[in-house]
């Protein structure tokens, strides 16, 4: 369910930012975010693999930076056009920079839970894992509600607000609904 709050919001964001931009004369911005947030995307996956924070931190500082790159929009109608950059870029370089962390903790995160349910963990896997993808794919359609109404029925700085508190919202359902799966796990006995 996280992340379906949480790609609701990206799946909606990376799909307008483009065009948002453009509209308001900002052509280079919504290709330049996109770039960047890929390329950090890229750099993090290189040390998410050895991060020793517990799986929910990770999903939680991961969350952060993805809203803190929806909120980053709300800010650049307010400032010059070399801030418009600025802020844009940043917020793409925070977001990306966390992306292998919240892939690589979903991953081990759902591991641990089928390897604490025993039984047959083989199986159990691809179901958790067939189970996530549907959910992760329902994200592309309300995402697409997002776009179509948020931008179809208010102006910008609405569908900036929308996605935005859809972010602090995948925050809070981290915080509060995420169990920390190391503390459950059982420990082989030698």
């Amino acid at each position: 369910m996280l992340f379906f709050i949480l790609f609701t919001a990206t799946n909606s964001f990376l799909t307008i930012i483009t065009f948002i931009y453009e509209q308001a004369d900002l052509t280079a911005i919504g290709p330049a975010n996109i770039a960047i947030r890929y390329m950090a995307f890229i750099l993090s996956t290189i040390y998410a693999p050895s991060c020793k924070w517990k799986i929910k931190n990770q999903l939680l500082v991961a969350t952060c930076a993805y809203t803190f790159d929806f909120a980053a929009g709300l800010f650049v109608p307010l400032v010059s056009v070399p801030l418009k950059y600025t802020f844009a870029c940043l917020g793409a370089t925070v977001c990306g920079l966390s992306a292998g962390l919240l892939w690589v903790s979903q991953g081990r995160y759902i591991h641990l839970v089928c390897e604490m349910s025993g039984g047959d963990t083989s199986n159990m896997k691809a179901k958790c894992f067939g189970l996530f993808s549907l959910i992760y794919c329902l994200s592309h359609i309300s995402a697409g509600f997002i776009t179509t109404f948020g931008l179809g029925l208010f102006n910008v700085e609405i569908y900036f607000i929308t996605i935005t508190a859809t972010g602090l919202l995948s925050v809070l359902f981290c915080a509060l609904f995420i169990n920390d799966v190391e503390r459950f796990r059982k420990i082989p006995e030698i």
